[in-house]
């Protein structure tokens, strides 16, 4: 949400320019963004996935409307409610994450256009590309690191598993060290990093959101004219002129507040360390209480992750006692863990973290019938996949 209500806004209800984002949209969109950027473009794009039928995503536009001055209509990705909601951004805002963005790291280069394009991560890579004078690379993470065609700074956005990916294939590991990468969606473990980084590959965290076009800290730091807030309970403001609300018409002055920056309040829940950097703990939505203590999957995850040097996803189930349970899964390909290792690790996050942090269970991602770890549309892990799954087999009396 934003601090700023949306009634501050002029509204339309013009029809926009519904790009359906099929694998074929790229040439398209370019275009569209480049008139966008140099403000050739009158009404916002509307870029929706496969599966979503064009006709009731513009009556649905039209039906709601949208802030004038908006430039892009995209949906988040709902990842905990199962439900996305659409978020009016700005060109200006836009520009100005990926002029952040390119500040942040070794200026302007080209970007891989890998990740969905009706998702942040893989839009902003268009943006950045075309800010850059340069055309984003249309093919695979995969197939440019294996063409071995890199030549000029490069950049590739890209998901925690992405990179789990990387790290598996020596060929991949080796030619990754001729680009950037940059990984968001999700958190990213301690140890993959420092996996990444011993085998030489030049690695970024990202943390952002939609609503404020991508990422806006890197590596802990605020980027542009960023600011991270904290509240007393620890949930993360984010406040800058990338964040959605700045370049749209609002009421009080009738003029587009581009110079005004705006706040949002997100869903996550942090923490500063001593050196300043921000740590994200995970979603308030994601957040377990059981016997009365609340816990944070992630802060779990990480530990786990140290301790094994796999990945591991910790979910919270019903529990009759406790009110709730924590399960934690850990890598599909791990074999089965026996009950003395099982123990040897929950004892380990008791030791660790505290009395209450260990996982009812820490079992293989196999238990619950998949081979591999679930992901959503923008390549984010499906935690609520997981969480169905998961339920369904404490259910059964697994514990």
């Amino acid at each position: 949400m934003m601090t700023q209500p949306d009634s501050i806004f002029v509204r339309t209800h013009t029809a926009p320019i519904v790009v359906v984002c099929d694998g074929s949209e790229l040439p398209s969109v370019i275009s569209y963004v480049r008139q966008g950027l140099t403000g050739e473009l009158s009404v916002p794009l509307f870029l929706i996935g496969p599966n979503v039928d064009p006709r009731q995503a513009h009556d649905e536009a039209v039906n709601a409307g949208y802030p004038v001055g908006t430039g892009v209509l995209m949906r988040t990705s709902g990842s905990t409610s199962g439900t996305g909601t659409i978020v009016p951004l700005s060109w200006y805002s836009l520009a100005s994450s990926a002029q952040a963005t390119h500040a942040a790291l070794a200026g302007p280069g080209r970007w891989l256009a890998d990740l969905p394009i009706h998702h942040i991560a893989g839009f902003q890579t268009i943006v950045r590309s075309i800010l850059a004078a340069t055309e984003p690379i249309n093919m695979s993470l995969t197939q440019l690191l294996t063409s071995r065609s890199v030549t000029e700074l490069t950049y590739c956005s890209v998901v925690p598993t992405q990179l789990s990916r990387i790290l598996a294939d020596p060929l991949l590991t080796q030619a990754a060290r001729e680009v950037t990468l940059l990984v968001g969606g999700a958190a990213t473990s301690s140890s993959l990093l420092n996996q990444a980084r011993d085998n030489g590959l030049t690695v970024h965290t990202s943390y952002g959101m939609t609503e404020t076009c991508g990422g806006c800290v890197y590596d802990g730091h605020p980027i542009g004219d960023a600011v991270i807030s904290l509240a007393q309970s620890g949930q993360i403001s984010l406040t800058g002129s990338m964040v959605t609300g700045a370049g749209l018409l609002t009421k009080h002055n009738g003029t587009q507040s581009q110079p005004l920056t705006y706040t949002h309040l997100t869903r996550d829940l942090g923490t500063f360390n001593p050196d300043g950097t921000l740590s994200v703990l995970g979603r308030i939505d994601d957040a377990i209480t059981t016997g009365g203590l609340t816990i944070m999957p992630h802060i779990i995850e990480q530990t786990l992750a140290e301790i094994t040097g796999y990945d591991t996803i910790v979910v919270g189930v019903p529990d009759q006692t406790w009110g709730q349970s924590a399960l934690a899964f850990i890598d599909p390909h791990l074999p089965e863990l026996s009950t003395w290792a099982e123990k040897h690790l929950r004892d380990e996050i008791k030791t660790r973290l505290g009395t209450g942090w260990q996982p009812r269970i820490i079992r293989p991602l196999s238990v619950l019938g998949m081979t591999h770890w679930p992901l959503t549309q923008s390549g984010k892990i499906d935690r609520r996949a997981i969480t169905s799954a998961a339920r369904i087999y404490f259910s059964s009396d697994n514990s």
